[in-house]
């Protein structure tokens, strides 16, 4: 019950938040719990730094790669993300943890100039062309920054409907 209830209120707070510290426990490895905590905090747009605490005492079962293999099975959304090791206990790290929120903040601020971005678009698309639709090449016209915090952008190309949803997420994994 306890569990239930401290989701319930992360969900809650992550809903209000402008950035999330996602805290992972690194002697237990990334949870379903933590994933559905960071999935939703994905789905809000937020940006997110991972926090791995008890890095001290998880080093005696993990090595840093093995916890990042199995980061990357539950969590893959988030292999953008800055990860910290750190230790509450020890202090190990903590000084680390406001730089990177303010660089994951700028990031999330920041505005793409539309030359700039079709400039990045275009060399995306060259290393992995768009797909055709019924015989028909989709072409990208010109994308353009229509938010920000987050960042969000508009493409537009002459068969839209059609861009296959892992084409998308291409798209969004390389300009990231």
């Amino acid at each position: 019950r306890v569990e239930k209830f401290s989701v319930v209120g992360s969900l809650k707070m992550i809903d209000e938040a402008q950035l999330v510290l996602l805290v992972l426990n690194g002697e237990d490895g990334p949870t379903e719990q933590d994933a559905h905590v960071a999935g939703y905090a994905f789905e809000k747009a937020r940006p997110i730094v991972i926090l791995v605490n008890k890095w001290d005492e998880g080093t005696k079962k993990f090595k840093r790669e093995e916890f990042e293999e199995k980061l990357e099975l539950k969590m893959n959304y988030l292999s953008h993300c800055p990860v910290l090791y750190i230790s509450a206990k020890t202090k190990k790290n903590l000084e680390k943890i406001y730089t990177a929120m303010l660089q994951v903040r700028d990031q999330s601020i920041k505005k793409i100039g539309t030359a700039e971005l079709n400039r990045a678009f275009e060399r995306i698309i060259t290393h992995h062309a768009l797909p055709m639709h019924a015989g028909r090449v989709i072409k990208m016209y010109y994308a353009t920054q229509t938010g920000k915090f987050p960042p969000s952008f508009t493409v537009f190309c002459n068969q839209p409907d059609h861009v296959h949803v892992t084409y998308k997420r291409y798209l969004i994994n390389a300009l990231r």
